[in-house]
């Protein structure tokens, strides 16, 4: 796996992977960092850290803000609030 990876061209990354919704660089991601986490409390360690790190973002965003993700457009606050 790591050969294959090695060898993709960057334009690769943003590919179907084979697994309905998932992009080849979501599913080269889910496999290095899987393993990772081999005791639960690294995990949920790197999930609290990462999700205070949104929460902050999201408490400084400008609610006004356009936002746009798979074709659809909102608004940061109603991004946020969904």
């Amino acid at each position: 796996m790591r050969t294959a990876a090695a060898e993709l061209l960057d334009e690769d990354f943003t590919q179907p992977s084979g697994c309905t919704g998932w992009l080849v660089r979501d599913l080269l991601c889910h496999f290095r960092l899987a393993a990772a986490y081999e005791e639960p409390r690294l995990l949920k360690f790197h999930l609290d850290d990462v999700g205070s790190a949104a929460g902050r973002a999201a408490a400084l965003a400008d609610p006004g803000l356009r936002v746009s993700t798979r074709d659809e457009v909102l608004t940061a606050g109603d991004y946020l609030s969904a």
